[in-house]
């Protein structure tokens, strides 16, 4: 067995990461490959072990720019103050030159207003739908969030769009919520001429992220 060692913290508490070097013994090629990590803290008191499978993606296709929310919930009312706000933020930043737009939500409310923003959603815009996403790290998670914590899994989606994105975007950006924009003033005039002339007649492409 090869044994190396690596840093492992948390966030919050609620999530951790872990990185250690890769042992140039270890062919990563090699196929079907597994490593199992052992977990102990500061006193090197084991606390898991947790196996580790490995999947090879060679050169990937690469985007520019991937922005992700934080999960959002109740998108019905927040359409019924700000009628338009999904559709002009998708549009917004994919005329500034975001490739890709990742969008989480506790409850499954965004997905009819994203069913029914495709019209007029630019056509080229990417979104990536994570519905209910407490429920894809355990039901009891969604229990919580259902019950009045819908933050509980925030740093767990963090986490997520990290590691579902980094090998695939240049760039990656945590928005929060549709009240969050990024501002580039080299591109405000652009911005600025594009959304006067966009043409909104879709479809986009939208996604679901379980599928």
């Amino acid at each position: 067995d090869i044994v190396t060692e690596g840093l492992v913290y948390s966030m919050a508490g609620t999530s951790a990461r872990g990185r250690c070097p890769v042992p140039s013994a270890i062919d990563l090629r090699s196929s079907p490959l597994r490593i199992d990590v052992l977990l102990e803290d500061s006193r090197s008191r084991e606390l898991a072990e947790v196996p580790v499978s490995f999947c090879e993606e060679r050169d990937p296709p690469r985007e520019g720019i991937t922005i992700c929310t934080k999960p959002m919930f109740r998108a019905d009312e927040l359409r019924q103050v700000y009628s338009n706000s999904l559709e002009d933020w998708v549009n917004y930043h994919t005329l500034l030159g975001v490739d890709h737009v990742q969008l989480y939500d506790t409850d499954g409310s965004f997905g009819p207003w994203l069913e029914e923003s495709e019209a007029f959603v630019k056509d080229d815009a990417s979104v990536t739908y994570w519905p209910r996403f407490p429920s894809v790290i355990s039901e009891s998670l969604q229990s919580l969030s259902d019950n009045g914590y819908p933050y509980c899994t925030e740093t767990l989606a963090f986490d997520h769009c990290l590691f579902t994105n980094f090998h695939k975007a240049r760039w990656l950006l945590m928005l929060h919520a549709l009240d969050c924009y990024i501002h580039s003033p080299a591109n405000a005039a652009v911005v600025g001429m594009n959304v006067e002339h966009a043409d909104r007649s879709g479809p986009a492409e939208i996604s679901d992220g379980r599928q």
